[in-house]
């Protein structure tokens, strides 16, 4: 019994230390270690693919962006030049053909396009002229061109003037240019009314506020006096015209003038009734102007 305990105890004395042995060499194999990866280097393999030249597109992407526009004004130029050399009704029919298809807004409010005769006989065809439907103004564009800006500002302009109103709606309206006899007229009614000068139709600076064509048309001296004197006949024959219409008694007065060039006038004034707004008013008529016979007042003190 004890040579058998003894020899278990031996052979487990024996065998403990290749025991703990194996034990070691399990926990240090390498199966046992957890798995992990192996870190790669990044950056080098990006410094590689960014150095590499990235390989250029087709297409326009690969055109700067003034190659890109000078290819797109050399194929405006060259579309330009086509339309141009083709027959003109030709062109305009295919012009017609593009506004019907067109999209934009710019066309609406004019008429379809008609060639512009050119001023010199003879010669090539170069414009298209648009009618506005709203105000009939006339606007043009080159043969072949696209461009619609200016339709465009035309088309603002109207819209603004439909907000705005005429001067017609408030009462003012305006005429052409004047014919020589109104001219005239209006020349002497200006000297005579208001007392001015003959010189005052010679200043130079009240000819830059006039018409060129009126300034052309103004009367001379010698001229608008026998302008006044004719004046002077037809108004008395109108002054009695209406002395008859007046309904009452007339009343003369005498009444002191001055006017502005420094003349003194002794005036004869008439007064008579007039019903207005259900009232009775006096009206005062300057009938004559007696310049000789106020000198002569003015000389004896009075």
């Amino acid at each position: 019994m004890r040579k058998h305990l003894t020899g278990v105890a031996k052979h487990t004395v024996t065998l403990g230390p290749k025991a703990k042995n194996s034990k070691r060499a399990r926990s240090k194999s390498p199966g046992l270690q957890p798995h992990k990866r192996k870190k790669t280097d990044k950056t080098s393999s990006e410094s590689s693919t960014s150095a590499a030249p990235k390989k250029p597109k087709a297409g326009s992407a690969s055109l700067s962006l003034e190659e890109q526009s000078a290819k797109n004004a050399a194929a405006w130029l060259s579309t330009m030049e086509r339309r141009r050399a083709a027959p003109v009704k030709q062109e305009l029919a295919a012009t017609i053909d593009r506004i019907k298809r067109s999209i934009s807004g710019a066309y609406a409010t004019f008429e379809l396009p008609k060639l512009v005769k050119p001023k010199v006989k003879g010669a090539a065809y170069k414009y298209y002229g648009f009618v506005c439907k709203t105000c009939r103004e006339r606007v043009t564009r080159k043969i072949g061109a696209s461009d619609t800006s200016l339709l465009l500002k035309h088309q603002a302009r109207c819209e603004l003037r439909k907000h705005q109103g005429t001067l017609a709606k408030y009462g003012i309206t305006g005429g052409g240019v004047p014919s020589n006899y109104q001219v005239r007229e209006y020349a002497a009614l200006w000297i005579v009314e208001d007392g001015r000068s003959f010189g005052t139709l010679d200043d130079r600076y009240l000819h830059k506020l006039m018409p060129h064509e009126v300034v052309k048309m103004l009367p001379h001296r010698t001229t608008l006096v026998k302008d006044i004197a004719v004046l002077y006949r037809m108004t008395q024959k109108a002054i009695k015209m209406m002395l008859l219409d007046v309904v009452g008694a007339l009343h003369i007065a005498l009444d002191m003038y001055q006017t502005p060039n420094g003349h003194d006038l002794l005036g004869i004034v008439l007064f008579y009734p007039v019903v207005k707004e259900n009232s009775l008013q006096m009206e005062r008529f300057v009938l004559e102007c007696l310049q000789r016979f106020a000198k002569v007042l003015a000389g004896k003190g009075f």
